[in-house]
């Protein structure tokens, strides 16, 4: 079983993420954080976790800050941002702290693909 930390400060999106990724619950089992120090909790309580899906955008440091958390701590995370910010200063940045970027609104496709690929990544 994969485990996938999804990052995101709305319950809506974390929660319609929950459904896009329903169909693989064999396979894959997703660990949900609201903010980036509920994500590093997450990290360092399931050192386990294959792939981070996060936002950007979030209080109490943001997804900037979970990004770089898991590079110091959990490199072996494959890290996949998945942001409604993809022109700022801040997706700039992140862009070169992920593996993949995908922009919201991100088609339920477009994600399971994105996290296929992190799984299989060398």
């Amino acid at each position: 079983m994969k485990r996938i930390l999804v990052v995101d400060d709305e319950p809506a999106v974390l929660l319609g993420i929950c459904r896009s990724l329903r169909g693989r619950r064999n396979e894959w089992e997703a660990v949900l954080a609201l903010d980036a120090e509920e994500a590093r909790s997450r990290l360092d309580a399931a050192p386990d976790i294959d792939v981070l899906v996060c936002d950007l955008a979030m209080p109490g440091g943001g997804g900037e800050e979970v990004l770089l958390y898991a590079i110091m701590n959990y490199p072996h995370i494959a890290r996949i941002v998945l942001s409604g910010q993809g022109h700022s200063d801040s997706a700039k940045r992140a862009r070169e702290l992920c593996h993949r970027f995908l922009e919201k609104p991100c088609p339920a496709k477009d994600l399971q693909q994105a996290i296929e690929w992190a799984i299989g990544r060398p």
